[in-house]
């Protein structure tokens, strides 16, 4: 009798053990893991800043040119009263265009 369970605990046992080990400890997430490096990037960038922003794109003055001489095809593409025409013609006058 006694043999029949120890051999039936050795049958089972390699399968159990692995499969118990897995519900031990939480499952950590890989983008929970480096959430916490990309926010103190996020505060160490704004620290050497001086809090302040950089600016999300640097466009070049010849191309800034080419979108204001282009900004009638912009309104009759989408109409003269739409909110990014009207965007991109108060940019352009900010510019001197």
């Amino acid at each position: 009798m006694r043999f029949k369970m120890l051999a039936a605990a050795l049958i089972l046992s390699p399968v159990a053990i692995p499969a118990a080990a897995q519900d031990i400890s939480p499952a950590m997430d890989p983008v929970q893991a480096g959430l916490g490096e990309v926010m103190n990037h996020g505060v160490r960038e704004a620290y050497r800043n001086g809090g302040q922003r950089t600016s999300r794109s640097r466009t070049s003055r010849s191309s800034a040119a080419a979108t204001c001489a282009n900004r009638g095809r912009a309104a009759a593409n989408l109409g003269a009263n739409h909110p990014k025409v009207q965007r991109l013609n108060a940019l352009c006058a900010r510019a001197g265009y």
